[in-house]
C-alpha cells in the first residue's frame, strides 16, 4: 500500500505545519503519489456539494474535492475529521 493524496491535501497540511517540522513534513509530502484535479473529480465534487446543499448541509469545497478524488480513484480517505465527509459511499479510515 502506498500513500497518496490530492494537491488540496498538501495545501491543508502545509497550512498546519509548525516551526521546526517543515523538513520532515516536506519529505513526507514529496513521497506521496498525487492525483490531479481533473474534470471527473471536479464534476463529482460539485455534484456532492449541490446534493448536500439541498438537505441543508454544507460541504466545504476542499473537502468535497478530496472526497471526490478518493471516490473516483477508489482510495481510502485517512483523516482526523471524518465528520467533514458524510458521504456514505466514501471509505474512511479515521485517525486520532
Amino acid at each position: 500500500m502506498s500513500l497518496s493524496g490530492s494537491p488540496i491535501s498538501i495545501v491543508e497540511i502545509q497550512l498546519g505545519v509548525k516551526e521546526g517540522e517543515e523538513e520532515k513534513t516536506n519529505a513526507l509530502l514529496e513521497s506521496l503519489e498525487l492525483y490531479a484535479l481533473d474534470q471527473e473529480i471536479a464534476n463529482k465534487a460539485g455534484e456532492h456539494i449541490r446534493e448536500y446543499r439541498k438537505t441543508g448541509m454544507t460541504l466545504n469545497p476542499p473537502d468535497a474535492i478530496i472526497a471526490a478524488t478518493c471516490l473516483v480513484n477508489d482510495l481510502i480517505l485517512v483523516t482526523y475529521n471524518p465528520r467533514h465527509y458524510p458521504l456514505p459511499e466514501l471509505k474512511i479510515w479515521p485517525i486520532g
